[in-house]
Parts: C-alpha cells; structure tokens; sequence
C-alpha cells in the first residue's frame, strides 16, 4: 500500500510540474489536469487500502475455518472413543444374556460369569450423556433398561425361571440385540461413518 501511495504522489508531482507547460499549449485547463492527478491518487490509495482490506477478510476467514475443522476433529475423536467404549460394553453384556439363556453357547475363552451390565464404562456413559447426541443417549439409556430387567431374570432361582420368564428373557435378549444394532448404526451416523450395506450388515 505504501509503494501504491509513493507511485500516486510521484506522478500527482509529475502532473504538478507540466502543468504550466502543459496548460500553455493545450487547451484543457489547468485544474483538469490537477483533478485528474489528485483522482488518480485517491484511486490508487484507496485500491491498495480495498485490497488489504478484502485479503485480512479472507485470512480471518481461513483462521475460523481452520479452528472449526480443528474443533470438529477433536470431538470426532473424542466421540469415537467413547462410542467404541460403550458400544463394545453392550455387545459383550447382550452376548452375557444370550449365554444365560443357553449355558452351551460359553466359549473357552470367556469368564465364567458373563457380564449383564454395561456400567462398568460409567466414565464413558457420563461423557456420551455430554457430546453425544440426543439419539445415542437415548438409545443407550434404553439398552441399560433392558440390561437391567435381563439380569433380574437371570438372577432368579432355577426353580423360579419358569417358562414365562424365560420367554420374557429371551423376548428381551431379541430386543437388546436389535437396540444395539441400532445403536451402532447411530454411532456411525453421528461420527459420519457411511454405512455398510445391508448384506454386510450383522
């Protein structure tokens, strides 16, 4: 801006010194010729100043975009961790239900008491309830519900576990499992993760 302003006073000089001459032999008056000058000054001062001023707007701009894509990488990555958490919670007490329905299904590797709750990642349950969406938390808390009522069952007596409360359990199990598919499913959708087709799906 301060080589554009140099450049404009220099010639408005330059004006200033042919004006005499100039006015002697042409017929164009003095003060054109000296408003002309000026204008042209004005105008370069200004197209510098216009220039800066649109090039700090856009660099403004960039910096905000920047710091939101930041912004929004930070908590993608903070979500992803607590829906892994929890999301893996839920699937290995779905699958706890599932043996406790049928003992045989127990595979080598796994506990002797299967896991009914997902409480365990209480930490993870309480920031999911804070940067997740409305509509996992939903869907969690539902899961939790019917964690909670499977394990009632599960813990009856055997003589107590009568065949309406195993159809109760086992109608629960079926639930659990379809709200942890749906649950994935909205995990996915919130972190923007496209999802599989339905072939691929289990």
């Amino acid at each position: 801006m301060l080589i554009n302003m140099y450049y404009a006073v220099a010639k408005v000089i330059g004006i200033f010194r042919s004006v005499g001459s100039s006015s002697a032999e042409s017929s164009v008056p003095w003060w054109v010729v000296l408003l002309v000058g000026v204008l042209t000054m004005i105008g370069s001062i200004a197209g510098g100043w216009g220039a800066q001023v649109i090039a700090g707007r856009n660099e403004r701009a960039r910096w905000h975009r920047e710091r939101e894509r930041e912004a929004e990488a930070h908590w993608r990555d903070k979500r992803l961790a607590v829906y892994s958490a929890v999301l893996a919670a839920a699937q290995t007490a779905t699958r706890g239900l599932t043996i406790s329905l049928d003992p045989s299904l127990r595979l080598d590797r796994e506990d002797a008491e299967p896991v009914l709750t997902i409480e365990h990642v209480a930490d993870d349950l309480r920031t999911l309830w804070v940067i997740g969406t409305n509509e996992a938390a939903d869907l969690v808390g539902a899961i939790r519900v019917a964690l909670m009522y499977g394990a009632e069952i599960a813990k009856l007596p055997g003589e107590k576990q009568g065949d309406i409360a195993m159809e109760q359990m086992r109608a629960n199990s079926e639930q659990l499992s379809r709200l942890v598919v749906e649950l994935r499913d909205q995990f996915r959708n919130d972190l923007g993760i496209v999802p599989r087709p339905a072939c691929m799906r289990s």
